[in-house]
Order: C-alpha cells, then structure tokens, then sequence
C-alpha cells in the first residue's frame, strides 16, 4: 500500500491539532471524573452511612428491648424500666420502622433488604412475645404467682433472649455488608480522585513533550537531517556500510533517506553472500540487482565452483572416514563370527542410510559350494533368518558366478521376493557386491534402498567389500586352524587316556605276579615241611618195625 505524502507545513498542523486534542481530552476526563466522584460521596452519605445508622439504631433497640424486658420480669419495682418498655412499644419502634423502611426502600440489595424485612417482622413476634409477658406481670399480686412468674422466666430464657441474639447475629452481618459496600466505595472514592490527580499531570507533561518536540523538529527538521545523510555518504565512499535512519517522512528528505539506504542495503547484501560463501554456505542465496550487476554474478558463478569442490571434499572425506570405521570394526575382538558379521552389516547399512541389508558366506559342503545368510539387518533391527542359496541361482547366484556388482534400479513388485531374499517390500534400488581377495569370491552383500545409491556410494561398497573378503578369509583360516588344534587336542587327550589305561594295567599284572611268587613260596614252604614230616613218620616206622622184629 502507498504510503500517503505529508509536507512538513502538514506535520506542524497535526501537531499543534494534537495538542488542542489533549486539552479537551484533559477537560473531559477531569468532568466525568468529577461527576463520578460527586455521585459516589453523595451516595455514601445519603445512602450508606444512613443505613449503617440505622442498623446500629435497630441493634440497640434490640439491646434496651432484652434489657427492659429482663427487668420487667425479675425487677418487679423498677417502674421506669416499665415505662421505657411501654414507650418503646409504643411510640420508639414504630416511628424507627417507618424511617427504616424508607432508608430499605433505597437498597440496590433487594437481598439485604428482605433479610431486613425478615429481622422486623421477627422483632414485631418478638415484641408480641414481650407484650404477653407484661400483661402475665401487670401487678404486685402477679408476682406472688409462682406460675406466672415460672411462665415469664421461661419465654425470657427460651425466647426473648436466643431470638434477641439471632436478630443481633444477622444485623451485624448486614452492617458488615454495608460497611464493606462503603469501603469500597471511599476506596473507588479515593481511586478516581488519584486518576484524575495522574490523568492532568500525564496530559500536561505530554502537552509539554510535544510542544518541546514542535519547538526541536521547527529548529532541526531539515538541516540536521541533510548533515546527517551528507556525513553517511561520505563514509560510504570509505567502504563504511551505514544506512541512514529513517525517521519515517514521506518529503524529500525522506526520499532521499530511502535511496541511500538502498543502495546500502544492496552492498551489504552482496557483501553477506561473499561472507556466507567464504564461509562455505554455498546454499545462500542471492539475487543480483540488475542484469548488470557484474559483481553479482561474479560471486554467484564463485559460489558455483566452490560448492561443486566442497562437494567433492566431503564425499572424499565420507569414504575416507568410512573406511576407517569399517577397518576399526574388521580390528575388533569378537567372541563369535555372527557378532562380528551382525556389527559389520549393522554399520554398513547405517552409514549408506538404506533400509535393508545381508551378508552371504560361501559355504563349502563336502565339495559342493553355496551360498549361506550370516547376517540381515532391516529397519535399524536384526533379521534371524536362514537362507541357502545355490550358486547361479538368483541375483546373488549370479555375482558369485560373474564375480562382479549388479546394480537394479527398476524393480517390479514381485521380483525382489524372488531374487534377493530380503523380504516383501519392493526397493526403489538394489545393489549386490561381491566379496572377494584377489578375485576369489568368499562372499556377497545385499543392500536394498528406497533411494537410489550415487555412484560415491556404490564405489564405497566395492572398497569395503575387499575389506570384508580380507576379514571372513581370515576369519575362515582361523576356524580352520583352530578346528586342527581342537583336534589335536582331543587326540592328544586319547592318548593321554590309553597310556593311563596301560599304566594301570602294568600295575595290576605286576601285582598279580607278585602275589603269584607269594603264593609259590607257601606252597614250597608247605610241601617242605610236608616231606619233613613224611620223613620223620617213616623213620618212626622203621623203629617201630625194628623194635617188633626184635
């Protein structure tokens, strides 16, 4: 929207007229507060404290009605109390209900004043109550009946005296409301006053600010602002970027406070994109001022060759530090192959940002060779799977065989259940590198993306999967070996076996010889002694015979 064009001579007549504004703005403030606080006190005065009176008056009344009657009752000789009770009957409350009601009849509360209405017609009960009692008691003789007198001391104690203090309870509740109700209105009071005291000491101090401001902008309104543009186009000339401030005026020397800062803002502008792409912002963007504007597209043809550099740079650097994380994790000490195959797929799929990834092992079964899932990783999640895939067969068969890449990036809905194994969903491209050291191929690894892989990218999987061969050919030798020396092992541990057998069985057989030559050696003693024995018995024959002979 074009701004409207206001000449100096107009600026002077807008404020002298918002000036004029001020004063009758002050005026009328000041009349309607005025009014509004004639009307507060006189309410407060007419209304208010005349009804706090009153309240006041009917708790008394209360008071010296109790009283009077208490001692009508159990004074039988105070003559004046009696007569005080008659007058209050007779002449003090009507002419107090008639004021009262007239005071009521004002009340903005018609609550407050039913309740008061209430408390009356409760007094006038009451005061009923209080006329019987003077009527039971109207004698001497009256006071000689026990019954009587037991009969007024009983509407004392169970009537006048509870009902007196409810009605008393519910006055000083009501006056309570009043003398809040004038509270707040000599506080409101008190307010206004103290607005109308802050509105006439604002609006004057305005009027004097503006009229100071009048006084300043008719000394200074064009040579100041002239001096001040002057000294910023001088420093201009220097290579000072400063723009003019712009007080807003839509004159001459507003127009020319708006070409400077113009052309200010042009330089630093421009200024600022050489700075943001020094600072290797290449996504900054920058319009030229005119087709002209050999210095604009300068920078922007400067922005174009060094994003096209730092591209480069930081794909380099990609590979590079990718490289290094991929050699860190191959380093690593593992408890298990899976583990180290998990953490290698895990790393691989993460740092190429693609959503599905295997890794396949050429398994080698009794001369036959195939291909054995080791590892998937879909969705930032581990796959358990099992999957043997023959060589030749599908997409993974097929690299082994061509030990080469294959790139798909047009792939139909159901092919890539049947050629890469790696699920239901359909990649927007695949790519299988074959793992090989030295052209012998010991494995493949299946990526599968919703993005298309740039060729930094595919380049990466052929540099990590020499990486990755090199790692599981080791790994492979060294099951290798450590199957030969867990075999020797066990081996060595039959033959440790058979040599304790043997051991054991020298011992028992030399034990059994010994227990043999034990045994001969009895059995040459006995026969020993046998013959001795047989030796002796014939000799005793001999003798025998001899002896019979003789």
């Amino acid at each position: 929207m074009k701004k409207i064009r206001i000449t100096i001579e107009r600026k002077l007549q807008m404020g002298f007229a918002a000036l004029i504004i001020l004063f009758i703005l002050n005026g009328v403030i000041s009349v309607i507060v005025l009014q509004n606080n004639k009307s507060k006190a006189a309410r407060i005065s007419n209304d208010t404290e005349p009804s706090i009176k009153a309240l006041d008056d009917f708790k008394l009344l209360l008071i010296q009605s109790k009283m009077l009657t208490t001692n009508w009752v159990y004074l039988r000789s105070k003559e004046d109390d009696k007569q005080d009770l008659k007058t209050l009957h007779e002449n003090t409350y009507p002419t107090f209900k008639k004021n009262l009601t007239k005071i009521v009849a004002r009340w903005e509360d018609t609550t407050q004043a039913a309740k008061i209405n209430k408390l009356t017609k409760s007094f006038e009960a009451l005061l009923d109550v209080e006329k019987e009692i003077m009527n039971s008691l109207n004698s001497f003789e009256a006071y000689e009946d026990p019954m009587m007198k037991l009969d007024a001391e009983s509407k004392i104690e169970e009537t006048v005296l509870p009902q007196t203090a409810e009605m008393i309870a519910g006055l000083d509740k009501i006056k309570e409301i009043k003398m809040k109700e004038k509270r707040e209105a000599e506080d409101s009071l008190e307010e206004s006053t103290a607005f109308l005291t802050g509105t006439i000491v604002t609006l004057g101090i305005i009027l004097v600010i503006i009229s100071l401001g009048i006084a300043l902008y008719l000394g200074s309104s064009i040579t100041k602002p002239i001096i001040y543009i002057k000294n910023v186009v001088n420093n201009l000339g220097k290579g000072k970027l400063e723009e003019v401030k712009d007080y807003g005026r839509n004159d001459e020397i507003g127009d020319m406070v708006h070409s400077v800062n113009n052309l200010v803002q042009g330089l630093r502008y421009t200024s600022e994109f050489a700075r943001n792409v020094g600072n290797s912002n290449f996504e900054s963007d920058f319009n030229v001022l005119s087709e002209h504007d050999e210095l604009g597209l300068a920078l922007i043809s400067m922005r174009d060759n060094l994003k096209k550099a730092a591209e480069e740079d930081k794909r380099r650097a990609w590979a590079t530090n990718g490289l290094a994380e991929i050699g860190g994790i191959l380093r690593s000490n593992y408890n298990t192959s899976e583990e180290l195959y998990d953490n290698v797929l895990r790393f691989v799929v993460k740092y190429l940002h693609v959503n599905q990834g295997g890794l396949y092992e050429i398994i080698e079964d009794d001369g036959n060779k195939h291909l054995e899932l080791r590892s998937c990783y879909a969705y930032e999640r581990k796959k358990f799977q099992e999957k043997r895939i023959e060589i030749g067969e599908g997409l993974l068969g097929q690299c082994v065989l061509e030990n080469d890449k294959i790139l798909l990036t047009d792939i139909p809905p159901s092919y890539v259940a049947i050629t890469s194994g790696l699920g239901e969903a359909t990649p927007s491209c695949i790519l299988i590198a074959p793992l090989k050291v030295v052209d012998n191929c010991v494995g493949v690894i299946e990526l599968a993306s919703f993005h298309v892989l740039e060729e930094h990218e595919i380049a990466f999987v052929e540099k990590i999967s020499e990486s990755i061969a090199s790692t599981l050919s080791t790994i492979k030798i060294n099951e290798r070996t450590k199957k030969l020396l867990e075999d020797s092992q066990v081996q060595s541990e039959q033959l440790r076996s058979q040599e304790e057998e043997m051991r054991q069985n020298m011992e028992e057989l030399h034990a059994t010889q010994e227990e043999m030559q034990r045994k001969q050696a009895d059995m040459e003693q006995k026969l020993k002694q046998a013959l001795q024995n047989e030796k002796v018995l014939v000799e005793k024959l001999q003798m025998l015979e001899s002896v019979n002979n003789n």
